[in-house]
């Protein structure tokens, strides 16, 4: 009779000691807060583990850690495998293992180049050559307060001075990277002048009007004086054949092969030449003779 109840309790015993077992068994499982990013990608692993007490994290990019919910930071392009192995107190283990569960992309790779580094404002235009690699959409900076979205813009710089371009670069992911070129776009001054000239108005076709540009910055300077006829020189002059209103320009080159084209301020009037014709009541008559003259000169009053 002992015997038959001492084998009872030791069956009961051993079925107490698989439930309490089975109850407590090792469960590894985690998530993820960023699977998907650029470099550097820094991402947190939480760990949904249960009867575990201690952990050893593999992330695939050679680092590990017995953190339970550690952090860890991929700094260059790939896919990675993550494990996860949880222990218990008994020695037993179960491993969770998520095949290239992260994936890191680069950010772009910028380098670009530009067609003309020194020009005049307002009429040269300069190219930019993109050669940036790993983006799909860009933001250029012209540095003078001008952006284009283009991926190979052209621009015609309007004042003068120095000007540093920088390009920002986007892939897919929204991740940028920039660059400012380390040459600087130098934009110059046009040529100044002032035009004058020794008559605005004249009332003889055989007179000649004296023009003068009055820069410093021109080496070579060409006219128009409104008429079709045209001339070179910082002064020059010209007698115009016939009556009529004309504006006068002249259009400055400096030594940086820069242009700028300058309008006088008044126009130029011609007159027709007169000839005087008068008229008079009488031409023979007894002392003393009054005599009435008329001015019948055309164009006059």
């Amino acid at each position: 009779m002992n015997k038959v109840t001492y084998t009872l309790l030791q069956i009961t015993f051993l079925s107490l000691s698989s439930l309490i077992s089975f109850g407590q068994s090792v469960q590894s499982n985690f998530t993820t807060n960023d699977t998907l990013g650029c470099i550097p990608l820094t991402t947190i692993f939480n760990n949904n583990s249960s009867g575990a007490t201690s952990y050893l994290w593999t992330f695939g990019n050679g680092n590990t850690s017995t953190l339970q919910s550690p952090v860890n930071t991929y700094s260059n392009p790939g896919s990675y495998t993550v494990e996860l192995i949880a222990y218990g107190n008994d020695g037993s283990s179960d491993t969770t293992t998520f095949f290239n569960h992260i994936t890191v992309i680069d950010t772009p790779n910028i380098s670009f180049s530009f067609i003309n580094d020194t020009v005049c404002p307002e009429v040269d235009t300069v190219a930019f050559i993109n050669n940036t690699s790993l983006a799909n959409s860009y933001l250029w900076d012209f540095g003078d307060g001008n952006v284009s979205n283009a991926q190979n813009p052209y621009h015609t710089y309007n004042q003068p001075g120095t000007n540093h371009v920088t390009l920002i670069a986007y892939n897919s992911l929204g991740c940028s990277s920039n660059k400012t070129h380390p040459m600087p776009i130098e934009i110059h001054s046009k040529p100044n002048g002032l035009i004058s000239s020794d008559l605005l108005l004249v009332c003889d076709t055989n007179s000649s009007v004296t023009f003068n540009a009055n820069s410093v910055s021109s080496v070579n300077t060409v006219w128009d004086f409104g008429d079709g006829i045209t001339s070179s020189g910082l002064i020059a002059s010209h007698t115009y054949s016939s009556e009529g209103v004309y504006a006068v320009s002249a259009t400055l080159t400096d030594d940086n092969n820069c242009q700028n084209t300058i309008n006088q301020f008044d126009n130029i009037v011609v007159n027709q030449s007169l000839t005087p014709v008068i008229t008079y009541s009488d031409t023979i008559g007894c002392s003393p003779l009054s005599i009435t003259l008329n001015n019948v000169t055309a164009n006059t009053q």
